[in-house]
């Protein structure tokens, strides 16, 4: 009979002791989440946001952000990240052309001719 009782007391210790840990765990990510929102900029107010994203092709795509009251228009791919325009949130045309004016598509092939002058392969 002994051993049956020291069975259920080490089972029962155990079973509180896997609940103090939770219960640990569950105030440690509470605490964790109530400090990044504070230093996020506080009550979620995000400052930078990403409002659309349109796919060109798998590896390249543009992205219109939203920071600080503006909208910078960006185009991606897997080896850059070019800024092309940037908008007041209010207006619809853009405030600064940025670069030289030219498109995303001829951005993207002289980024893709210079990787391949370089010699950067990647397995590819």
């Amino acid at each position: 009979m002994e051993s049956s009782s020291e069975m259920w007391g080490a089972f029962l210790k155990s079973a509180v002791m896997l609940g103090v840990v939770i219960a640990a765990l569950v105030l440690l990510l509470y605490v964790v989440r109530r400090f990044t929102s504070i230093r996020g900029g506080g009550k979620g107010k995000e400052d930078i946001r990403v409002a659309s994203v349109h796919h060109l092709s798998p590896k390249e795509k543009l992205v219109l952000v939203d920071v600080l009251d503006r909208k910078i228009l960006l185009g991606v791919t897997s080896q850059a990240i070019t800024s092309l325009a940037s908008f007041d949130a209010k207006a619809r045309e853009p405030l600064v052309e940025t670069g030289d004016n030219k498109a995303f598509p001829d951005l993207l092939k002289e980024s893709v001719d210079r990787s391949r002058d370089k010699g950067d392969d990647h397995g590819a």
